[in-house]
């Protein structure tokens, strides 16, 4: 489902199926409440069965930007907010080489990975790590000045993805959830901000209203 299809489907719920030129609705305020909607039904999907669907994903190819490198053998990458799908674990299914051959290690700081790095058989590991935080991917244990790097994931906002079509790509939603966080947004904020505005225009208009 497109976020158009969405985003028309949940005005059509409140209006009884009645499609206006004008809608009371602000796209904008309905997508910005999908993806509010959409973290939270998968964190608590992830709580129950510990498993990303990959139907939630999408795929980041980060481009190298030589302003943020400012350290020997780390190479930056800047990425949109991912979502934390418990205190432990974030939204990231796959990081690693762009031929999905090489998978690197993620790690939420520098702190945890130096402690990992006390373990032997990290120290003496020369595949390439990966510490994630606020927003910036930091690629550890290389030689090399620059990494093709593939990130699947799950991002706060799909929309800040550049391969993201707002017209005719998917929401990456699975079909069970999208049909939860639709009825959500529709009993939850829609109908009762509809009711909402019924009553104040009829108050407002109604000269027998007290």
């Amino acid at each position: 489902m497109t976020l158009p299809v969405f985003i028309d489907s949940c005005i059509l719920a409140v209006q009884g199926g009645i499609r206006t030129s004008q809608s009371k609705f602000s796209p904008q305020a309905i997508t910005d409440n999908l993806w509010e909607y959409r973290q939270l039904q998968f964190q608590e999907v992830y709580q129950r069965s510990a498993v990303i669907n990959p139907v939630w994903t999408q795929q980041l190819n980060p481009e190298f930007d030589k302003d943020l490198q400012d350290e020997p053998n780390i190479i930056k990458y800047e990425v949109p907010p991912v979502v934390q799908l418990s205190e432990f674990v974030l939204g990231f299914m796959y990081i690693g080489s762009s031929d999905c051959l090489k998978e690197y290690r993620v790690f939420r700081s520098r702190a945890s990975y130096a402690s990992a790095r006390r373990h032997r058989i990290q120290k003496e590991s020369k595949v390439p790590v990966v510490i994630y935080s606020d927003g910036i991917i930091e690629v550890h244990n290389t030689e090399v000045e620059k990494i093709d790097l593939r990130i699947d994931g799950v991002w706060q906002r799909p929309t800040d993805l550049p391969t993201y079509n707002t017209e005719s790509s998917d929401i990456p939603i699975d079909a069970e959830n999208i049909s939860k966080i639709r009825k959500g947004i529709v009993d939850v904020w829609l109908n009762p901000e509809s009711k909402q505005r019924a009553k104040f225009h009829q108050d407002n208009t109604d000269p027998t209203a007290q």
